[in-house]
């Protein structure tokens, strides 16, 4: 099992209602990535001593490997990284 799979089953056990409550499924555009998703690679990627969207997002896209939504080939983006960071940022203290 790699650290990355270990992230993401704990994650798996966390309760992020706090984080889900805050996205709309209905309505136009694209349909959120996966909060779990999100942060499991946030903090994948910060015990990779990563903390830039931009390297985040190559580190996600290098892999290919992280599990989102309905295609492990689909990484969100520098700015889709930033947001969650910033819209949740006292979520992800609270799991702390």
């Amino acid at each position: 099992m790699t650290l990355f799979h270990l992230i993401v089953d704990a994650v798996e056990m966390m309760d992020l209602r706090r984080f889900e409550e805050s996205y709309s499924t209905s309505g136009p555009g694209q349909a959120p990535f996966s909060p779990a998703m999100m942060l499991a690679l946030l903090i994948y990627a910060y015990s990779n001593k990563l903390r830039s969207s931009r390297k985040i997002e190559q580190l996600c896209r290098r892999r290919c490997r992280v599990p989102a939504q309905s295609s492990a080939t689909r990484c969100p983006d520098h700015s889709v990284i930033a947001r969650f960071r910033r819209r949740h940022a006292a979520d992800m203290e609270a799991c702390s």
